[in-house]
């Protein structure tokens, strides 16, 4: 679990990642996005007493933020966007020393690091009030520690660390839950010791079992942590199509139908369970349909460069990402 190294090129490669990201946060000016008004208000709202009033925002990121803001001043983004500088280059730290430990080649390692020092997309994701900084840190340490676990010599504390880590990640994207069957599998695979993989869920339940409590006494059902029935929804239903071939034309499209709307003024549960039930609708009545919207959005993941009209853009993604 040593977090140690003699490596000096790895410091500079960690002193890069800091100063341009913090370069970055503090002499670009930041237009904010719809998503950082939505993140920032919840924030606000939680430190205020208010709770956690939007259902379909995990708490991760909000939590980080209120967090934050009651070290530094509400509204402090400047605080948020340095306090995300240190997790980018703490993310790069943790990317070598998972590389080092499965190649074993500190040449190796410090590639992997310098990769994500200078990635673009990291550095422009750290100054924005957005949870992929916090979430991609959390990512790639809990799979520092879970790879770890393989140690024979290892102690409890990297399973628990792993646990800890992975579930504050689900707490910030509940879509790394995907990878929870494909960990288990990993598990057996490797034998891991039974004492480990117990440390490790129990670890990752004490994180997540208060949040999904508190779902079922609101909601009165199992929720582990946010209805997710509305996204997917929104993946498929009649105006899909005409929204996902807009929004790659660079048009302005709204994506809360009326019939999303109509929806949503059912209580949440039930909201949730109709949003669910009119997209499988939708599927088995449109099979065409969604083969080409899984083409699209495959076509789209795989584009060296985004579909935007700012040429900085472009060009760091055919740089880096391409």
């Amino acid at each position: 679990m040593s977090l140690r190294t003699k490596d000096k090129v790895l410091l500079w490669v960690l002193l890069a990642a800091l100063l341009l990201r913090v370069g970055f946060a503090l002499m670009c000016e930041h237009a904010l996005y719809p998503d950082e008004h939505s993140w920032n208000a919840l924030s606000q709202a939680l430190l205020a007493g208010k709770g956690f009033i939007n259902h379909l925002r995990p708490p991760g990121y909000i939590s980080f933020l209120a967090a934050v803001y009651k070290v530094f001043g509400a509204g402090n983004m400047t605080a948020v966007r340095l306090t995300q500088a240190l997790l980018g280059t703490a993310q790069a730290a943790f990317i070598y020393f998972l590389t080092l430990k499965i190649f074993r080649k500190r040449l190796t390692a410090c590639i992997a690091a310098a990769a994500v020092a200078f990635y673009p997309y990291l550095i422009f994701y750290s100054a924005h009030i957005l949870s992929e900084t916090l979430y991609s840190f959390l990512l790639v340490s809990s799979v520092f520690y879970i790879y770890s676990m393989g140690d024979d010599d290892e102690s409890p504390v990297s399973s628990i660390a792993a646990g800890v880590l992975a579930s504050l990640a689900v707490l910030t994207k509940a879509t790394v839950l995907a990878v929870f069957p494909v960990l288990i599998v990993w598990f057996a695979l490797n034998k891991i010791d039974i004492r480990k993989i117990v440390f490790f869920f129990a670890a990752a339940a004490i994180i997540i079992t208060p949040w999904s409590m508190k779902n079922y006494l609101k909601y009165g059902a199992v929720v582990p942590v946010t209805p997710s029935g509305s996204y997917f929804f929104q993946a498929y239903n009649k105006e899909t199509m005409r929204l996902e071939e807009e929004t790659r034309r660079l048009k302005d499209v709204e994506w809360y139908t009326d019939e999303y709307n109509e929806i949503a003024e059912q209580p949440v549960i039930e909201a949730d369970r109709e949003y669910r039930r009119r997209a499988v609708v939708f599927m088995k009545q449109n099979p065409l349909v969604v083969l080409r919207l899984m083409l699209l959005r495959f076509v789209h993941f795989w584009r060296p460069a985004p579909i935007t009209k700012n040429k900085m853009y472009i060009l760091s993604a055919f740089i880096s990402s391409a």
